[in-house]
């Protein structure tokens, strides 16, 4: 996107921060709900294209209640409330909007910022819920910066504390969209630590204890430990697709835009130019786009052909394919 474009929507949509929130599968009762219109036979879904989404436990639970055979929105919303009242509601998140990259012109890019083509992204971040950052700050009480946020990144540097984000590269006079990028620090910096310092007290390496003490803010191991078992383990079973939900979300419901491209292994590892020290995790651009129906497809956004900088790129790379999603 342009500096002007980015301008532009954010300016448009003066986002905020907004209140929102998740659990597990979750996107399997949206997507089906974007696809049953007033209702649908449970026969007629199975044989569609979205038929895989109700192998979910929630949506098993859901079939088995209903009467006439015909999953309706109500029957969604109805378990959505449910969750509410459970023993396990969902996580409470707080969306904000950000931008990511540079423009210096159509014909030239950064690599460091990786956008498969010259200029910015728009940022979806997902960010903690108060409860947990107000036990954070309690914890952390004297850090300067979380320790498990990286400001290189996009993340929010306020007093919000960055669970991951969602880059997009959108064109609203075609109606696409490309996710750029899923990424999350703050799980597995947390984890990390954790385990460096589990480490240190089985080699009984006072030196790295202390190293952790200081660079923790003095908070104890017993403390992490509490922290990463209450906040991060939990997390770690559907960061992802949370984050994929919201931005589909996003797209969709603020932007009004519905196809949807998400980058596979080789298009984003060479669009994006991404050294070989720094690749992402494969089974963020091949098993979790899968898991919500995104198909692939040979053909790329409109505006990747179109871009000057990349018609060679995609010359010299004939066999690329991307994910594709109509939601």
């Amino acid at each position: 996107m342009h500096i002007t474009e980015t301008d532009w929507v954010l300016q448009c949509l003066d986002f905020g921060v907004r209140p929102w929130d998740y659990y597990k599968d979750k996107y399997a009762l949206w997507l089906l709900e974007r696809r049953i219109g007033e209702g649908m036979p449970i026969g007629e879904i199975k044989k569609s294209d979205v038929g895989f989404l109700l192998n979910k436990p929630a949506l098993q639970q859901i079939c088995r209640g209903l009467s006439r055979g015909v999953l309706t929105p109500q029957d969604l919303h109805a378990w959505h409330i449910g969750r509410y009242c459970a023993d396990a509601p969902p996580v409470g998140f707080r969306l904000t909007l950000g931008r990511w990259g540079e423009y210096i012109s159509k014909h030239v890019k950064p690599c460091w910022y990786q956008t498969s083509r010259p200029g910015e992204n728009l940022v979806l971040q997902i960010n903690f819920g108060e409860q947990h950052d107000v036990d954070f700050h309690r914890l952390f009480r004297r850090a300067i910066h979380a320790p498990f946020e990286d400001e290189s990144h996009p993340v929010t540097c306020n007093k919000l504390n960055t669970l991951g984000w969602a880059r997009l590269d959108v064109d609203m006079e075609r109606g696409e969209v490309l996710i750029e990028e899923i990424q999350n620090d703050w799980l597995r910096e947390a984890r990390q630590d954790l385990r460096l310092w589990q480490k240190a007290i089985a080699e009984d390496d006072r030196n790295r204890e202390n190293h952790y003490l200081r660079y923790l803010h003095g908070i104890s191991f017993e403390q992490l430990t509490g922290y990463v078992d209450t906040y991060i383990k939990p997390l770690e079973k559907f960061w992802d697709e949370a984050i994929l939900t919201a931005a589909l979300e996003f797209c969709t419901g603020e932007l009004g835009i519905k196809k949807v491209f998400y980058h596979t292994v080789q298009s984003g590892n060479v669009l994006k130019e991404l050294d070989s020290c720094y690749l992402p995790p494969v089974s963020l651009y091949s098993k979790l786009p899968r898991r919500f129906g995104f198909a692939l497809t040979d053909e790329p956004p409109a505006f990747l052909q179109e871009q000057t900088y990349l018609k060679k790129v995609l010359k010299t790379h004939p066999g690329l394919q991307w994910f594709v999603l109509n939601c």
